[in-house]
This record gives C-alpha cells, structure tokens and sequence, in this order.
C-alpha cells in the first residue's frame, strides 16, 4: 500500500524521526513542487514559501520508468 508522502513526513516528523533525504516519483514535478512547499511552510520547516531557495532539491527527469546509473552516479556526487 503506498503511503502518502505528506502523512509520511508528518508522522515522521511527530517521532522524530525525519530522514535528511527523500526519493519522491512524482508524474508532475510542478504541481507536486507547489504543494511541498506550502507543506514544509504549513509545518514551520521554512521561514517563506518562496520558490525553492530555501531547499536542497535535485530534480532527476527520465522518459523511462528507472533511474539511469549515470543519474545515481549523479546524484552521488551531489550529497
């Protein structure tokens, strides 16, 4: 059963057990983006809903339904 990511974080967050990083699969990254930002506003996690200059995001983009190496190997690199 998926779990929504938004009850997920807020359980997580409540136990304290936030992770530093999340994977999220989204089929469009605009709307989804929009709605996290408000949420991590709503949740006292940022101090403006400005557009993504308070976040560390990577966005991975594929036409497939996986993930390249050389996008892992990326993103590796990243973090």
């Amino acid at each position: 059963m998926k779990q929504d990511f938004f009850e997920h974080f807020k359980k997580s967050k409540i136990m304290d057990k936030l992770s530093h990083a999340f994977l999220i699969e989204t089929q469009n990254i605009d709307t989804f983006s929009e709605k996290l930002l408000f949420f991590l506003y709503e949740q006292n996690l940022l101090k403006t809903k400005s557009y993504f200059n308070n976040i560390n995001l990577i966005i991975i983009e594929t036409e497939e339904k996986e993930i390249k190496t050389e996008q892992i190997m990326y993103l590796q690199q990243r973090f």
